[in-house]
């Protein structure tokens, strides 16, 4: 008599779980290389076609004095530190009453709040500081070929940037975990008790953190690290560099997020550095940037069990 297989059930996926996870380090490497030269690829196709882009004129701007720059940044850090600490002691009072919150809606709260600060900041310690207007900041029209461009650039950057948070997670020898993830489904989904050991997702919390990740998130951090950031930058030094280091600056804001986020960021970062530059438009790497935070935070929803 046979016996009989024991059914083992299959573990769920993991939230945002990369697809370069469970690959070792030789083949992570293999893809990034071949990642970037699809991209040099591309690169000659297009010059071949179109020919050699020309060198793009200035952005067009009043500009930021270096204080202004300076007090913008401050600014956003000192009252977003306020407010974050500010929600977790209202969060901390809410749940020591012996309610029980939804813990994603609170979250998404807090990112509502960061989106307001950054774009109250610029608007009062920038734009009305310095006398420009939104279109200064680089809110221009944008043509059809760069929007469909700008996606392209997205899905490229969103696979690079993967690849090579993979590969910092190799070389460091960690095992794939984000740390987004605890913030973006946190294990306290709703109302339900805490020994309840599965809670279900809120609907809600979910749909507030896709827009705000995946829209407003990505046109606020635009506006400060390329229209403010990168733009100040590429008065004080060549354009390439200033790409380089707002990009580096950028990845530097996710330190929180651990260092393989932080390399991705600042490789998504420099593709959008790249788009706004060539562009003139913030709506370039805007695109770049959600098509990239919409990917990642609706696979954490949809994988989600």
């Amino acid at each position: 008599m046979s016996k009989k297989r024991r059914y083992r059930p299959k573990p769920p996926p993991r939230p945002m779980q990369s697809i370069f996870a469970s690959l070792g380090r030789t083949w992570v490497v293999r893809i990034f290389w071949a990642c970037i030269g699809l991209l040099c690829l591309g690169m000659a196709l297009t010059i071949l076609v179109f020919g050699p882009p020309e060198h793009p004129e200035p952005i067009p701007r009043v500009g930021f004095e270096t204080w202004e720059v300076v007090l913008i940044f401050l600014a956003w850090f000192g009252i977003s530190s306020f407010t974050f600490i500010a929600w977790q002691l209202a969060l901390y009072e809410v749940q020591a009453s012996g309610q029980k919150p939804i813990r994603i809606l609170w979250n998404a709260g807090m990112v509502l709040l960061n989106v307001l600060v950054i774009l109250l900041v610029i608007d009062v310690f920038g734009l009305r500081l310095s006398g420009q207007n939104w279109e200064d900041l680089g809110f221009r029209k944008l043509s059809l070929g760069w929007i469909v461009g700008s996606f392209a650039l997205g899905i490229v950057a969103m696979v690079l940037s993967g690849a090579v948070a993979a590969l910092v997670m190799r070389l460091l020898e960690q095992e794939w975990v984000n740390q987004q993830d605890k913030f973006i489904l946190p294990k306290e989904q709703s109302t339900a008790p805490v020994e309840v050991t599965k809670c279900p997702l809120s609907k809600l919390g979910a749909l507030a953190m896709l827009v705000l990740v995946g829209i407003a998130v990505p046109i606020v951090e635009e506006m400060l690290f390329r229209g403010v950031l990168y733009a100040w930058m590429t008065e004080k030094m060549p354009w390439l560099l200033a790409a380089i280091l707002s990009s580096l600056a950028f990845g530097l804001a996710h330190f929180e997020s651990g260092r393989p986020v932080m390399a991705a960021c600042a490789v998504a970062g420099f593709f959008m550095a790249i788009a706004f530059h060539y562009s003139h438009s913030l709506l370039a790497p805007i695109i770049i940037h959600s098509v990239n935070n919409l990917t990642k935070v609706g696979l954490t929803y949809w994988l989600h069990e």
